[in-house]
């Protein structure tokens, strides 16, 4: 019997330490939609904090200018006083008035062309929390009578070491600028095209120290382009993860279903 419970003892232990050491807060992910004319997109990134309570961010981005187009609305609930629910529909009514003055419309979210979601381990066998990057290749339309793997778009996540941040334990845990680059390849190489659409200078303070990045949706609204991009952190007890939307205009515009592109 002794040895009974001193072997659930330790499981018990063992348990208590691996949720520790694993333990983090991911955050989820919800986007809301673009503006009818595409010049605006708003997302809500919310869930469960490391060590505990409720948060709940929204977003509002001008597209073409990849930045903000109003001041994000945050709440957050160290305390847990309230239900998530409770939290996320208080931002949602404030967030009401922003999103009639965008003109954005919930679920107009364009064409999805790309996800990634967290729970795919296709390609990484776990979370990609690394700073390695990430390139992809992916359509935008498909015709099953013409093959178009010949005529595709690259996009290459690129990762840059900064050192100026003011961040802890740099060591141990290397902190991470990205650069985001949108390449179109045509079959013959006379269209071919690369589209430069972030590359920091300096790393915003949002990002707390970012140890790495993954692209995880890739969304397409006319000639606007939209990447929700996973940024990884250390937090509390483990790996956090929250979001941010890189967004460009595209320099040339589709013609027709022959896929090739023309300099505006």
């Amino acid at each position: 019997m002794k040895k009974l419970r001193l072997f659930l003892s330790i499981i018990f232990i063992l348990t208590f330490v691996a949720s520790s050491v694993f333990a983090g807060d991911f955050a989820n992910l919800r986007f809301i939609g673009f503006s009818k004319d595409g010049n605006y997109l708003a997302f809500e990134e919310w869930g469960e904090g490391d060590p505990g309570g409720w948060y709940s961010n929204t977003y509002f981005i001008d597209v073409a200018n990849n930045s903000y187009a109003l001041k994000p609305i945050t709440l957050l609930d160290e305390e847990g006083k309230h239900s998530l629910e409770f939290l996320r529909q208080k931002g949602a009514n404030l967030s009401a008035k922003n999103l009639r003055k965008l003109g954005i419309t919930q679920g107009n979210t364009g064409q999805m062309v790309l996800a990634h979601l967290q729970n795919d381990w296709t390609y990484t066998d776990g979370f990609g929390i690394g700073g390695n990057g990430e390139k992809i290749k992916f359509n935008n339309y498909i015709n099953p009578n013409s093959p178009n793997y010949d005529d595709f778009y690259e996009l290459n996540l690129e990762t840059f070491p900064d050192e100026t941040a003011d961040c802890p334990n740099r060591e141990s845990f290397p902190v991470y600028k990205l650069g985001l680059t949108l390449n179109y390849n045509s079959y013959d190489g006379r269209n071919n095209y690369s589209q430069i659409m972030q590359k920091d200078s300096i790393l915003p303070k949002r990002r707390d120290c970012p140890t790495g990045y993954g692209i995880e949706s890739v969304y397409f609204y006319d000639d606007m382009v939209a990447v929700f991009l996973q940024v990884f952190s250390r937090g509390f007890e483990g790996p956090n993860m929250r979001y941010m939307v890189v967004t460009t205009q595209l320099d040339y515009e589709p013609y027709g279903q022959d896929y090739f592109k023309y300099r505006k």
